[in-house]
């Protein structure tokens, strides 16, 4: 397996082991249906901005921790190039994860109009994060596997 492959598989992991997290330990957390408008939309709010900002630290600290395996282990470098292969599948993973957030928030803006509750609003749209990230590296994940 190369090293953009367990790259990937690594990523998708920490992804999905950040949203269970959140999903076991803050969701239920939530304001019940009966507080103001202003408790609940200020506690969702929070969550969604740690949930974005501990992903993204995650996944910079997984994406070191990979590095510095990866080169104990082999005792080569990580690949610091990127050629026009690597650009391609970078481009086309990454049209596929801005699609598939797109899709689900619309979804989440659709309930939110059709007048469900935050809290479904909010989860749907962290579902949006954690599907476009999946999305993202398991085409990656699959082009390299492929080849071309």
């Amino acid at each position: 397996m190369t090293f953009q492959e367990k790259k990937n598989l690594g990523f998708i992991a920490a992804t999905v082991l950040v949203f269970a997290y959140f999903w076991f330990n803050v969701f239920p957390r939530h304001p019940a249906s009966g507080a103001a408008a202003e408790t609940v939309l200020r506690f969702w709010g929070s969550t969604v901005l740690i949930y974005v900002v501990t992903s993204i630290g995650v996944l910079i600290l997984l994406h070191i921790l990979t590095s510095i395996t990866h080169t104990v282990l082999t005792r080569e470098r990580e690949p610091s190039f990127m050629d026009e292969r690597d650009r391609l599948f970078d481009m086309k993973s990454d049209r596929y994860m801005y699609l598939t957030f797109i899709a689900v928030f619309l979804l989440a803006m659709l309930l939110a109009t059709l007048g469900a509750a935050p809290a479904v609003t909010f989860k749907v749209l962290m579902t949006a994060f954690l599907m476009s990230q999946i999305v993202g590296s398991s085409t990656e994940f699959f082009l390299y596997r492929r080849g071309y």
